[in-house]
């Protein structure tokens, strides 16, 4: 008998629903900026590098698939570390996580943003201006984000 309780929380998701996920993950990662820059550094061989990370990313989303199966609670991969290694260990992966991807992940594409920019117009390459660029990125989404 399964003695876990439910959160009420529909577990199913529609193909309209991770073809949106694929999409937003992909432009929140940085597609208009990662591959010029991988391109200059690993130059022909920068398709090869997509390839090999496009099979590693699956291998992860498998397991992500299987432990979604398996543990009821919502909370990704917080609560499957959480599951695993205890509230402190899961504690430490959920502030990592956050910071990783919400505040540096954040940065850097919106410092990509500033350094588009400064090509047609220079200020952008002034670190005041740039710094009021941020500022309102960052302002603006957020104010976003906790209204929705």
């Amino acid at each position: 008998m399964n003695t876990t309780k439910s959160e009420g929380l529909k577990r199913e998701l529609g193909i309209f629903d991770v073809a949106v996920n694929v999409i937003n993950i992909s432009i929140a990662s940085g597609i208009f900026l990662l591959p010029a820059i991988i391109a200059s550094i690993l130059g022909n061989a920068s398709i090869v590098a997509y390839i090999l990370c496009g099979l590693m990313f699956l291998l992860v989303a498998l397991c992500f698939a299987e432990l979604g199966s398996r543990i009821v609670t919502s909370g990704g991969a917080y609560a499957y570390i959480e599951k695993a290694f205890g509230p402190y260990f899961g504690f430490i992966a959920n502030t990592l996580l956050w910071f990783g991807s919400g505040v540096l992940a954040g940065a850097a594409l919106i410092n990509g943003i500033a350094d588009m920019l400064s090509v047609p117009f220079p200020m952008f390459s002034m670190p005041l201006y740039r710094g009021i660029l941020f500022l309102i990125c960052f302002v603006f989404t957020s104010q976003y984000t906790f209204t929705t």
